[in-house]
Parts: structure tokens; sequence; C-alpha cells
């Protein structure tokens, strides 16, 4: 005699299915990129050099305002295609890594102040100058490949017409 197996599907009360969530084309593969985990790295060291001269809860006011242009250098990464925008953005966190390092040798070791902490509040404005074109660079990176193929698909059906 056969059974018959009932099976119910389990609701999803309107949210979005999990498994869908990091099928976004390259979630994964992005996140491993080299910009992330550079990325990271530059964060972790940087959170505990400041973290050595500050109080711990004094750190936390700052890094909005210090690593700002670091995660819209992330943002852009996540959208980037093609290699040469993600080499871009990987060098704009490298500069901006290196501007961190020279404000907080200057604010802690050089001319040591006690009001030198005050200068980490300024240290992601003051890199947008040197940020902003490379982030535009970046996104013009990003768009060269996808203008290419408009322009071939353009010339082929221009050829299919004559």
């Amino acid at each position: 005699m056969k059974t018959f197996r009932w099976t119910v599907p389990e609701p999803n009360h309107g949210f979005p299915d999990d498994s869908r969530i990091l099928q976004i084309p390259n979630v994964r593969a992005r996140l491993r990129s080299p910009l992330w985990i550079f990325s990271l790295v530059i964060f972790g060291i940087a959170f505990f050099l400041l973290l050595s001269k500050t109080d711990g809860s004094g750190i936390f006011f700052f890094i909005p305002f210090t690593f700002s242009p670091m995660l819209v250098s992330l943002g852009l990464g996540t959208a980037a295609s093609s290699r040469s925008s993600l080499g871009i953005l990987l060098l704009s966190n490298v500069l901006f890594m290196g501007w961190f390092l020279y404000v907080y040798l200057n604010a802690f070791y050089w001319n040591p102040d006690p009001q030198a902490g005050i200068a980490f509040l300024f240290v992601g404005f003051y890199s947008l100058p040197v940020m902003i074109p490379l982030w535009i660079v970046a996104l013009g990176l990003r768009h060269r490949g996808s203008i290419k193929e408009s322009e071939q698909v353009g010339a082929c059906d221009a050829e299919e017409a004559v």
C-alpha cells in the first residue's frame, strides 16, 4: 500500500526569500575582493591607533567623520564591475590611509597637543579634493564597458541594414 505525504509550503509572510539575498551578481566575490579586504585591514589598524590615544567612547564619535570617504569607496566598489574601477577605488583607500597616518603622526607625535583629537573630525572632509576625482574616474571606468558594448550593437545593426 502506498502512503501519501502531505506537505504544506512554509509561508514567507511577505519577507523576501533569504536565499535570494546573496544572489545579487557577484556579491560574495566582491566581498572577497582586495578592496574589501584591504579596507577592513585599514579600518582595523586605524581603529586601534585611535583607540590607543583616546578613551573608548570618544572613538565612536570620530568614526563617521573620519572614515566616511572609505565607506563611500566601499559603496562604489560594490557597484563596480571592472577591475580597473576596483583598482582606482583601492588606490583611493591607500591614499586615504596615507592621509590618515599623516594626520595621526602629526597630531600625536610630531606636534603633540592636548586638542589634537579634534583634527580627526576633519580628516574625511579634507581628503575630499583627492577622493572625489578618484571616485569620478572609478565611475567612468565602470560605465566604459557598457558604452563600448552599446556602440558595437549599434554598429552591427547599421551593417545589417546596408
